[in-house]
């Protein structure tokens, strides 16, 4: 992408530096301030469905958070933070365009992520920082189960 000089700017109307007609834009032209978006998970929770066919929450002793998979389209970096209530934090930047790779603007895909940690003790935020646009469309957890013994749950 290319980030333009503001040359002027008077009252709705923004003056970018350069030669900026359609033979010279990039693909995918954008104007934006840069911004955090952030958005925080709800922790991941185990249930089951009992015989009337609604869901009812699952006693399980321990279940741990091992993967993320976020759907998104239409964006082009973002990062997923993960923090623990005793103060660590790690995030996992996703940036396009990936290195050796063309840059095509925004796209389209999944993105897997590593936590780790106890589904109740782990809180996961989406953030973008950039002023490029994103388009989340859905998240999957995978979790480890520690069952109470004698305790089984349907697939």
């Amino acid at each position: 992408g290319v980030i333009g000089t503001v040359d002027s700017v008077s009252g709705a109307v923004v003056k970018i530096e350069g030669d900026w007609s359609a033979g010279n834009r990039p693909d995918g032209f954008f104007v934006g301030y840069s911004y955090d978006l952030e958005h925080k998970f709800s922790k991941p929770l185990v249930r089951n469905k009992n015989q009337q066919g609604s869901d009812t929450p699952a006693y399980v002793n321990r279940a741990q958070v091992r993967y993320g998979t976020l759907a998104f389209n239409r964006s082009r970096s973002f990062e997923i933070r993960v923090d623990k209530p005793d103060a660590t934090q790690f995030n996992i930047p996703f940036n396009h365009p990936v290195l050796g790779q063309p840059d095509e603007g925004v796209i389209d895909g999944y993105f897997r992520f590593s936590v780790f940690r106890r589904n109740t003790e782990t809180e996961v935020t989406l953030v973008n920082s950039s002023p490029y646009p994103s388009n989340f469309t859905g998240i999957e957890w995978e979790l480890k189960l520690a069952n109470p013994r004698g305790t089984r749950y349907p697939m």
